[in-house]
């Protein structure tokens, strides 16, 4: 048998000016970031890894992850979360 597809409704564009930062969080779901314009770095359970337009990331649910724009333009980048919904995700950001 066939698994399952799991069809996303939970996506947007995040936009953050440059030194903008997304603080380290985790939900349950799976996530990917796919980066349309800018650039920066992504850090997913304390691995960084820079990204720049072009870039797609995987994030496995429940890993800690943060996006920091290190670059000197507006980082945008499209998420795409594993949920039927916007409140299934519960995020829990780190202290």
């Amino acid at each position: 048998m066939s698994p399952k597809p799991v069809v996303a409704r939970d996506l947007g564009v995040a936009k953050m000016p440059p030194g903008g930062t997304l603080g380290e969080h985790r939900h349950r779901q799976a996530e990917v970031y796919l980066v349309l314009s800018g650039s920066g770095c992504v850090r997913v359970d304390g691995e960084e890894a820079p990204i720049e337009a072009g870039s797609a990331v995987f994030i496995p649910g429940d890993a800690a992850h943060s996006c920091e724009n290190t670059g000197a333009s507006e980082l945008r980048v499209a998420y795409v979360l594993a949920a039927d919904s916007f409140e299934d995700v519960d995020y829990v950001f780190e202290d």
